[in-house]
């Protein structure tokens, strides 16, 4: 937020993480609600999950002991690795 970028949080909230599994939301549905082009919602989605990603590899790695631990975690958690 603090990069002007919250709008594009909130779409991620709610296309991402508070989206009903029976809902079908397109990227078209958050630009018509949103005001945004497709373009804007796709490359937004983008930027916001890699933020997001960002982040949750940091907060993970300030609980594990080292990079080797964090790979496990990632690998466990959601079966990808870093590197």
């Amino acid at each position: 937020e603090e990069k002007g970028k919250g709008h594009l949080i909130d779409l991620f909230l709610r296309y991402d993480v508070d989206r009903d599994p029976v809902e079908k939301r397109t990227y078209q549905d958050l630009a018509d609600e949103s005001g945004l082009t497709v373009h804007q919602v796709t490359v937004g989605l983008h930027w916001a999950r890699q933020a997001f990603r960002d982040c949750f590899v940091a907060e993970v790695t300030d609980q594990v002991g080292s990079v080797d631990d964090l790979e496990d975690e990632m690998r466990i958690l959601f079966g990808f690795s870093l590197r």
